[in-house]
């Protein structure tokens, strides 16, 4: 029979370390989770700076392509033929495909700065999250102290003290005498 018991306690002691477990994995969830938002913000960062990049490039570009249809525009002003006629519509036609593209990458790149702003937020709930988790586990560990008594002296009052009994044959007698005079 005491196998049974003790088959038994020890399935109660795996649940109890499972459940143990579990309480760990669940009070490490948010930091990982804060972590894994810095990694995808650090990505995110990087996709943004490009499209940065790319933005400035093609706006650069857009500058020049208003300066030859400008250009094309005040030549064929002054010479109208039908060559200088077809460059200023190809040229017209780039830049209004150059404006869709740069209207299309700032709303993307503004997507981007969205999903990091939201990501940094969510990071910095999950991060406190964390920080509440630990410091709540801290206050459940605490035990509160027990004060221990200095003394038994002091705690006796002095008319519970009683003298150690006398061991000598003389001292009993003495304390028979004395007995039996009070009686008397």
């Amino acid at each position: 029979m005491s196998g049974k018991k003790t088959a038994k306690k020890s399935t109660k002691m795996i649940k109890l370390s499972l459940a143990e477990q579990m309480e760990k994995a669940f009070r490490a969830m948010p930091s990982k989770i804060s972590a894994q938002f810095r990694t995808d913000i650090t990505a995110l960062k990087k996709t943004e700076a490009a499209q940065k990049a790319s933005v400035a490039k093609i706006q650069a570009t857009s500058k020049m392509a208003k300066k030859k249809c400008i250009d094309l525009q005040t030549s064929l002003k002054t010479k109208n033929k039908p060559a200088l006629k077809k460059q200023f519509m190809s040229a017209k036609k780039k830049l209004d495909q150059i404006t869709k593209t740069i209207t299309q990458l700032t709303t993307e790149l503004m997507l981007t700065q969205k999903q990091v702003k939201t990501l940094s937020d969510k990071k910095t709930q999950f991060a406190d999250l964390a920080k509440q988790l630990t410091q709540q586990s801290k206050k459940k560990t605490i035990k509160p102290t027990i004060k221990k008594r200095s003394s038994m002296k002091k705690t006796m009052s002095p008319t519970t003290y009683q003298e150690p009994l006398r061991t000598t044959r003389e001292e009993n007698i003495t304390i028979n005498e004395e007995s039996t005079e009070v009686t008397s």
